[in-house]
């Protein structure tokens, strides 16, 4: 006969038993909360690409005054650089990965699911670093524009 080790404890309380399964929840909604992020971004370039081309007036045949300035030129290309490499990281975090496990282990699925999350969590940390920089970019773009015009 064998004997079966037991482990002396106390039950969870219901404050605990709220706190793990909110820490549950977060969990498994991580990954809907990054591609809604990342979906938000992919919005707001797509509008701050708009603004920017108009800013910068590519179809006019005589440019404004200030697009004589190399740096408000250098600015309007570092700007669009950027959007659009936040663009190419949000989809990054949109595109699906295939993800081989098996239904059988638990371990398997945990490391999948954390792999995602760390490649999704990567993209859009991308996205935002590069959205900052267009941003910024194109904020000092726009003011020169309103203050030589």
């Amino acid at each position: 006969m064998t004997d079966t080790p037991t482990i002396a404890g106390r039950p969870e309380t219901e404050r605990e038993k709220e706190v793990r399964a909110w820490f549950e929840k977060q969990a498994l909604s991580a990954p809907d909360t990054l591609e809604a992020a990342a979906r938000t971004i992919l919005s707001l370039v797509t509008a701050l690409i708009g603004a920017l081309f108009g800013v910068l007036t590519v179809a006019a045949e005589k440019l404004p005054a200030y697009m004589d300035y190399p740096a408000v030129r250098g600015l309007g290309v570092v700007s669009a650089g950027a959007l659009l490499a936040a663009l190419i990281g949000a989809l990054g975090v949109l595109l699906p990965a295939r993800a081989q496990v098996s239904s059988h282990r638990i371990d398997e699925q945990a490391r999948a699911f954390e792999r995602l999350l760390a490649r999704k969590s990567r993209w859009l940390k991308v996205t935002v670093v590069a959205f900052g920089v267009g941003v910024g970019a194109l904020s000092v773009v726009l003011i020169v524009a309103l203050l030589k015009t």
